[in-house]
């Protein structure tokens, strides 16, 4: 069961937390909800170790892991090395390589700067 909790965080209901009742919770971080954020935002919650996989995966379109790379000595990230059409979570429509130029040619030049200290 995926519980909405958006409006719930902190409540109870017969004796257990909401937010722990299903095998995931769903929160909304838009600053009129309870658990608010400046902006807007959100979260999904878990105990169970293979449903937190399962999102991590998800929100990174199947990929394990991000990619990082180091630039003279300023540690960058690289949003996509190899483009969606290409990566594995993305093999099923059978594209290849050439399909879409843009994307190949950004996933050699795009990369994300730290912003923070």
């Amino acid at each position: 069961m995926i519980e909405d909790n958006a409006q719930g965080f902190g409540a109870e209901y017969k004796g257990k937390k909401t937010g722990s009742l299903g095998g995931i919770a769903c929160l909304s971080l838009f600053p009129t909800k309870n658990l608010g954020a400046y902006g807007e935002g959100g979260m999904a919650v878990t105990n169970d170790p293979a449903l937190a996989e399962r999102m991590r995966r998800e929100r990174t379109h199947g990929w394990k892991g991000k990619y990082f790379s180091k630039k003279e000595g300023v540690s960058t990230e690289v949003y996509y090395p190899l483009p969606p059409h290409l990566a594995e979570p993305c093999q099923k429509p059978g594209f290849k390589r050439g399909d879409f130029p843009d994307a190949e040619r950004a996933s050699q030049e795009t990369l994300a700067l730290p912003l923070y200290p």
